[in-house]
């Protein structure tokens, strides 16, 4: 019976919605094209791991489902408000017993609340952290300008502050300086940042180390389709910018894959990587679409030595 748990909830949710024609879902990072009401995944590399994730006719993910090898198994339930946006995560193990939840609050659009509430501890895992609290700040764009984390841990009695980030942004929308402050206030890192064209090419870094100032410099360079070129990072000596303790360096090169209709198929990213102090292998990661649908959504794919099978179900 506990199989048929996603199943039954995605019939029970999707029967009262309203049908609207999305020609897009959204899944994580991934554009999928037509309607797609479920998608079934299977993962193979020595072992099988399966998802199942279930859509409204609005195109919205409404539950995920996951069995996996090593465990632990889970489910999750999406709701949202009028404006699509999501309201309110539910998670069960694998008895559908209610574990995890998160609230999420709203005004005029912008999310302005996170409440996550953890799972009680059981005889096999403790549970250290009764719940979180995010609260967010934003300008008149919409921009994040202050991000709070509150935590309330279940050995003690009042909450503590976590995280403490305010953010300032120029004329465009980029994310020009970033502080990570203590709850007096008390600046212990910033950064800075430099754009070309709305794309970031360097981050200066103070933090406050142990007492001591510490400064790092990352710079970056794209190559003509976006993607990242290389990464250099420069790490000083305490104090100033005068003396450097290290600086390394990640090339990237890509090699791509096309197939006779002239889609990407297939990439591999070679990182190579030089540093004054240790050395550091090659690395190479890699990922192929095999297989494609009537809708061209992927159905089989390898990335490394994984395989990923996917049956997807449309309205």
């Amino acid at each position: 019976m506990k199989r048929y748990f996603l199943i039954n909830l995605c019939a029970f949710i999707c029967f009262g919605v309203i049908a609207q024609k999305e020609e897009k879902v959204v899944l994580k990072d991934e554009v999928l094209n037509g309607r797609i009401k479920t998608i079934y995944e299977k993962r193979f590399n020595n072992k099988i791991d399966s998802f199942a994730y279930c859509f409204n006719e609005l195109g919205l993910l409404i539950a995920e489902e996951s069995t996996l090898f090593m465990g632990p198994n889970k489910k999750a339930i999406y709701t949202y408000n009028s404006d699509n946006q999501r309201v309110m995560t539910k998670m069960y193990d694998i008895d559908e017993n209610q574990t995890d939840y998160i609230e999420f609050t709203y005004d005029n659009g912008n999310l302005i609340k996170r409440f996550y509430k953890h799972a009680a501890s059981t005889p096999k895992i403790t549970r250290y952290v009764d719940y979180d609290i995010d609260t967010y700040k934003h300008d008149e764009n919409g921009n994040i300008i202050e991000r709070k984390r509150i935590t309330k841990r279940k050995n003690l009695r009042n909450e503590s502050l976590q995280e403490y980030i305010k953010y300032q942004y120029d004329s465009i929308g980029n994310c020009i300086v970033e502080e990570k402050l203590e709850l007096n206030g008390k600046v212990v890192e910033r950064k800075n940042n430099k754009y070309i064209n709305q794309t970031l090419i360097e981050t200066f870094t103070w933090q406050l180390f142990e007492e001591e100032d510490l400064y790092l410099k990352d710079t970056y360079e794209y190559n003509k389709d976006g993607t990242m070129k290389s990464h250099t990072r420069i790490i000083y000596m305490y104090g100033s910018t005068d003396e450097e303790v290290d600086k390394w360096t990640e090339n990237y090169s890509y090699e791509y894959e096309y197939d006779n209709e002239g889609r990407l198929i297939g990439e591999t990213k070679i990182t190579k990587t030089t540093s004054q102090i240790i050395e550091v292998p090659i690395k190479t990661s890699t990922w192929k679409h095999i297989d494609f649908d009537d809708y061209g959504n992927w159905i089989q794919k390898t990335i490394g030595n994984t395989k990923i099978e996917r049956k997807i179900e449309y309205y």
